[in-house]
């Protein structure tokens, strides 16, 4: 043997063992999953770039975070505001989004930090799949959570919604993660005998960690997050002497203080009460199907100053996932079946992926695996409950499908038949599977997203549009003018925190009086009509005759 050959087999043993040591490292496997979203989407940067906002509630959470950007909990309601009404914005008692101010707040450091609110939600969806990792650690062996934590981040990281989109679901993921995670170390601790005031920092830390992350769920889906926090609680509670149950409790509500806190202040501000949310307000002023579908309407339907909010109540809104019939039996079947089809594509990698998802819930009531299968049912039962179910909705039982799927794969790997390994060849047919479906969806993403840019006048036109005029000298206002048949989807009248003092106005063209009032109101400005469709939008000036936009 050579002196070359016998170095190298001597530094393959070596090298063999710091790999193992690498693998095995639990700061590793946090870090390599963080980074894995991350690295994925820059990768396709260059071919799909910032993306804009154009559904409903992503200008709805973006107000929110212009506002918080600025300084404030809210904003005065403007002038002539008839003219500025929009979809998931309150008007009065003041203007501002209707949602939870977590997702807001969020976007308004990515607004401070960088400059842009989407970093803050590029970077939320890195935290997730580290703080995804962690938490399967306190049930898994530092490799296999470093697998989940990595399968997450293909899944979420290049193509999701929840990483091209500003409508949320990365931050309440978060959430959920750092209660599950928090309460699988608090339990690794109590059945290793681990005394309370052993390593004290862990002691207060770890329950500090799941009041933080109850605070992330009040501020970003609260509904959701109590049906995921009970489980929780009764687990925590079983077990434990009063004397820590009671330390642990109040460590817990110091980590929920804040987000708490900011909840009600924000909702006072907002509304005039403090235990009045935002969203209460704006159903019972815009909307007429009830929030849960066991309710029947009971106020009188609102008075529409504009058709667009007519056709999302009374067209949009009570067929969207069969609505209308989900409270009977009739609508059970197909409420269920479109209800899981939307779930399942936003957590796995599109439909052909669903059998295998199916297939691994059978391990959620396994000894190792209770508290996941429990949390995915109450969870689940209290989603059946409202009247339509959004995959973002369920983002805090994130962790609690992918410890239940990482386990599915942990089992088939170990599956022996006569002797054979058959859960290893399966085991790597399916990740072979998932890495070729989520290479599919990229392209898949990438083919719809120009075509719907090329297509669909708000996506085409609309930053185009604000960015020429936001560059032209002087101030302007906008009149939205919906030609017939226009999708109440498809909203361009947004605006910014502060209308009188905005740069470029978007309103709502209402009748010829209405619109010189407000000339009158908003003077000193260059005025233009906005005749839009579903597909095109031209621009003109307030009184001269119609051209393209430029």
């Amino acid at each position: 043997m050579s002196d070359s050959t016998a170095r190298a087999s001597e530094l393959l043993p070596s090298r063999a063992a710091a790999c193992r040591q690498l693998l095995n490292s639990r700061r590793f496997g946090i870090l390599v999953a963080a980074l894995a979203p991350l690295l994925a989407r820059l990768a396709v940067f260059p071919v799909e770039p910032i993306p804009a906002p154009w559904v409903h509630d992503e200008f709805g959470y973006l107000l929110a975070a212009k506002t918080f950007a600025s300084g404030r909990l809210t904003n005065p309601t403007p002038p002539m505001w008839e003219h500025f009404e929009t979809f998931n914005v309150l008007m009065k008692p003041t203007y501002m989004s209707k949602y939870p101010p977590g997702q807001g707040a969020m976007l308004a450091a990515g607004m401070l930090l960088f400059g842009d609110p989407w970093w803050a939600v590029f970077l939320s969806v890195g935290v997730m799949c580290g703080a995804l990792t962690w938490m399967l650690q306190a049930w898994f062996e530092p490799p296999w959570a470093l697998l989940g934590g990595v399968l997450a981040g293909l899944q979420f990281g290049p193509t999701h919604n929840w990483m091209n989109s500003y409508w949320g679901g990365s931050l309440a993921g978060i959430g959920g993660c750092l209660v599950l995670g928090a309460y699988g170390h608090l339990r690794n601790r109590q059945l290793a005998g681990v005394s309370p005031s052993g390593d004290s920092r862990v002691a207060w830390l770890l329950p500090f960690v799941l009041g933080t992350g109850l605070s992330i769920l009040a501020c970003t889906r609260p509904y959701e997050g109590l049906f995921l926090a009970a489980p929780v609680a009764v687990a925590l509670v079983i077990g434990r002497t009063r004397r820590n149950a009671a330390q642990v409790a109040a460590l817990v509500l110091c980590g929920a203080a804040p987000g708490l806190v900011f909840l009600v202040a924000e909702s006072r501000a907002v509304t005039g009460n403090w235990f009045t949310a935002p969203h209460e307000v704006y159903r019972r002023q815009m909307e007429i199907t009830p929030p849960f579908a066991f309710q029947r309407q009971t106020n009188p339907p609102p008075v529409y100053r504009h058709e667009e909010f007519r056709k999302m109540s009374e067209e949009w809104e009570p067929n969207f996932e069969d609505t209308k019939d989900w409270g009977t039996l009739h609508g059970l079947l197909p409420g269920i079946f479109e209800r899981g089809r939307m779930v399942g594509s936003s957590f796995f990698p599109g439909a052909a992926y669903l059998p295998i998802a199916a297939l691994s819930l059978l391990v959620a009531f396994t000894r190792r695996m209770r508290i996941f299968g429990i949390c995915i049912v109450c969870v689940l039962a209290g989603g059946a409950l409202p009247s339509w179910l959004m995959p973002y909705y369920l983002a805090p039982l994130l962790p609690a499908f992918a410890a239940v799927y990482l386990e599915f794969l942990r089992l088939l790997r170990q599956w022996v038949v006569k002797g054979r390994p058959i859960g290893l060849w399966l085991f790597a047919l399916v990740l072979i599977f998932t890495v070729v479906m989520l290479g599919e969806s990229v392209q898949v993403w990438v083919r719809l997203d120009r075509a719907l840019a090329a297509g669909d006048a708000l996506i085409r036109d609309r930053p185009r549009l604000a960015a020429q005029l936001g560059a032209a000298p002087g101030r302007h206002l906008i009149f939205v003018h919906y030609l017939p048949g226009h999708d109440a989807l498809h909203e361009w009248v947004y605006n910014e925190p502060d209308i009188p003092n905005a740069k470029v106005i978007w309103a709502r063209a209402m009748t010829p009086e209405q619109d010189l009032e407000l000339v009158k109101a908003f003077s000193g400005r260059k005025y233009w009509i906005l005749e839009v469709s579903d597909r095109t939008a031209v621009l003109r000036p307030f009184d001269s005759p119609a051209g393209p936009i430029k």
